[in-house]
């Protein structure tokens, strides 16, 4: 029998901030099979990713690029100032510089700014590039000069493009959709697989789990709040969270509303925790409020694995991570009402709710683990590489 040695992967992400691609980036990596797979991942701004790599034993390499380039804000188009052409070009040429030295054989880009930049130099060195798209490409979503310039050029740079859910590559408008699949972003599910059932307590503790964002939906959480504690007047809340990317003035704006709805005694700001797991454990009903469809929707998933009742927004990939009734409920996006309906109808009948939490738990472990993750994508590599 022949042994080749592990082939080389480079891994390319605009930013080390720890997101949701930048999550399961780490998750994938951390998962490879070494006998097949060398990671390498390139980052090209600094960041808490680089430490969780670098103690993962991940190659980890530092491409500075300008400020411009790394900025994480979605609503900017990514390069489509003139003004930051020479920086994208000088960025490629590193990257490029990098895939040479390390051999590398496939280049795997995680970020819509990384697809751009790491797809060039991939078709600058004649190595096949990976996009893995976990943005919907939309007007809704995006800047539409960004949608023009993400759609026009995934028709041509990247070999190949995994999307983490069946909604976002519908927004690709590939040509060729043989080009394209879908492998859902994964986790390490064991720690919330782990949390025992519990059933919802006389005073009952509602809570949201997410970066601090308009579009994340918090303020409909409040609203909706202000409508169960009508109902169940024991019932508290928690925003688990905070804001990033300059958003403080959201967070301030959140407070105040909490004061205005007359809900500010009964509602907690935890700001940031990176104890997930012990945070879902201490919840009873679980709101994820994007009032903007999701690409996909960590935290749907998290809350199925730890068996958490789940009211959710209908819309984008949690149309695939929650059946409506059978192991969540969906509520129409931006609809405060009927997200406190919801709310108020799992506090009312707790065995349900506890049948929900049940059956989420289930599809959780089922579909969106990261070894199945793991084993899909490094698959996709052996065909390609």
């Amino acid at each position: 029998m022949s042994l080749r040695p592990p082939r080389r992967i480079l891994y390319v992400d605009h930013t080390a901030v720890m997101g949701g691609g930048e999550i399961a980036l780490l998750q994938l990596v951390r998962n490879l099979d070494p006998a097949r797979f060398t990671p390498t991942v390139a980052l090209l701004s600094e960041g808490p990713l680089a430490e969780e790599l670098t103690a993962a034993n991940v190659r980890t390499i530092l491409i500075r690029a300008a400020s411009e380039l790394v900025e994480a804000r979605r609503d900017k188009p990514p390069l489509s100032r003139s003004a930051a052409m020479p920086g994208a070009i000088a960025t490629i040429l590193r990257i490029a510089k990098v895939v040479e030295q390390l051999g590398i054989e496939l280049v795997h880009c995680n970020s819509l700014k990384a697809d751009l930049l790491g797809g060039a130099a991939a078709r600058l060195t004649r190595r096949p590039a990976i996009w893995h798209i976990r943005d919907r490409i939309e007007t809704d979503y995006l800047p539409a000069a960004s949608v023009r310039l993400l759609r026009c050029t995934a028709n041509l740079l990247p070999a190949h493009i995994v999307a983490n859910s069946f909604a976002t590559l519908k927004t690709v408008r590939l040509l060729d959709e043989s080009r394209g699949s879908v492998i859902y972003s994964g986790l390490d599910l064991e720690p919330y697989l782990q949390i025992p059932s519990r059933p919802i307590g006389s005073r009952p503790r509602i809570g949201i789990v997410g970066r601090l964002a308009p579009w994340k939906g918090q303020h409909i959480f409040l609203q909706a709040a202000a409508l169960v504690r009508r109902q169940f007047p024991a019932a508290t809340f928690q925003i688990i969270g905070s804001p990033l990317f300059s958003e403080t003035d959201y967070e301030k704006s959140l407070h105040n509303l909490a004061h205005s709805l007359g809900i500010e005694s009964a509602v907690e700001f935890t700001g940031f925790r990176n104890d997930i797991p012990k945070v879902l454990d201490e919840l009873d009903v679980v709101v994820h409020a994007s009032t903007t469809a999701e690409p996909f929707g960590q935290v749907a998933v998290l809350a199925m694995a730890a068996g958490k009742p789940l009211v959710a927004t209908a819309g984008g990939g949690i149309l695939e991570i929650v059946q409506d009734g059978k192991t969540g409920l969906l509520a129409p996006l931006g609809d405060a009402g009927a997200m406190a309906m919801d709310i108020g109808a799992l506090l009312s009948r707790p065995d349900w709710a506890a049948e929900l939490g049940r059956a989420g738990r289930r599809r959780a472990a089922e579909l969106f683990t990261i070894e199945r993750t793991a084993r899909q994508i490094m698959e996709l590599y052996d065909r390609l590489v």
